[in-house]
């Protein structure tokens, strides 16, 4: 493959799912460049959770995205989204009761038995690189279609799996900026050239199609979280190819869930802060 999925456990139909610990101390951080500018982490921790919800639950309906502000992307996006089955937004302290239940840790001493309806893991991710979440894995056959400008296309995929590519950046204020795309994975193992910082690399992999229309960008706080879902009817989507599990008798519905962990500031905005309320305290309980 060319780059290794970090996230597999984040498959929920295949895997169980650890309680959730308390977060790992934060990074260190390298120097900052000679003429200033801040600290620079060397990684950047985020929480990434997938939970998974049945028809009615309070995770799919207004219980939760009344408290979601999906005005943090560009209305433009927010279109595209939406005719591809997606939704997105953006939740802050405190969370609606319904999410909240499902990401705070859990208290059973000794630890409880593997839950399937939440996978939870702390990822450090290389600031700049890319890395992959795992939402369906393969190999199956998956059928996407798209709507654009031109009308409506797609394709049939064999041997995918569904992947959100996500790549980090640090921001001088203490907020992490993320950037995800939905990306299908398919066919057999190739070889092929890449062209990187002007230099070739031999790179073995299956082929890619990245959603780069539906590419999210986002500068989120430590007591902010972003939530991927997908929405609308039944249909062969891109929000039903990554978050609609059809195989039962009833759907399946799954929901992305991303927050970074505190982490050090540039010092000229320390003394502002960046408080984290309810969300740091749930991380510290």
């Amino acid at each position: 493959m060319r780059r290794s999925a970090i996230l597999g456990p984040l498959v929920v139909v295949a895997v169980g799912c650890a309680h959730l610990a308390a977060p790992p101390p934060t990074d260190p951080v390298a120097p900052g460049p000679p003429r200033g500018g801040g600290a620079r982490p060397r990684t950047l921790a985020c929480e990434v959770f997938l939970l998974r919800a049945a028809e009615g639950d309070d995770l799919r309906g207004d219980g939760l995205w009344q408290f979601v502000d999906e005005q943090v992307f560009p209305e433009p996006l927010r279109r595209r989204l939406a005719s591809h089955g997606l939704r997105a937004g953006v939740v802050s302290d405190p969370p609606p009761e319904c999410l909240a239940g499902r990401l705070a840790p859990a208290t059973t001493e000794p630890a409880p038995p593997a839950d399937p309806s939440r996978v939870h893991s702390v990822l450090r991710l290389l600031p700049g690189q890319e890395s992959e979440l795992v939402a369906v894995a393969g190999p199956r056959r998956l059928v996407i279609l798209e709507h654009d400008d031109d009308g409506i296309g797609g394709g049939t995929y064999e041997d995918a799996s569904a992947i959100v590519t996500l790549v980090a950046h640090p921001g001088a204020d203490g907020r992490t900026r993320l950037v995800l795309t939905p990306t299908v994975k398919h066919g057999a193992i190739e070889r092929s050239w890449e062209g990187t910082d002007g230099a070739f690399r031999l790179a073995t992999g299956p082929r890619r199609r990245g959603f780069d229309s539906l590419r999210m960008e986002i500068d989120l706080a430590d007591h902010e979280a972003l939530v991927v879902a997908g929405a609308g009817a039944p249909a062969t989507t891109v929000g039903d190819a990554f978050f609609r599990d059809e195989s039962g008798a009833t759907a399946v519905h799954r929901l992305l869930v991303i927050r970074p962990l505190a982490r050090a500031l540039d010092p000229r905005f320390a003394a502002a802060g960046t408080g984290s309320g309810d969300l740091e305290s749930l991380r510290r309980r």
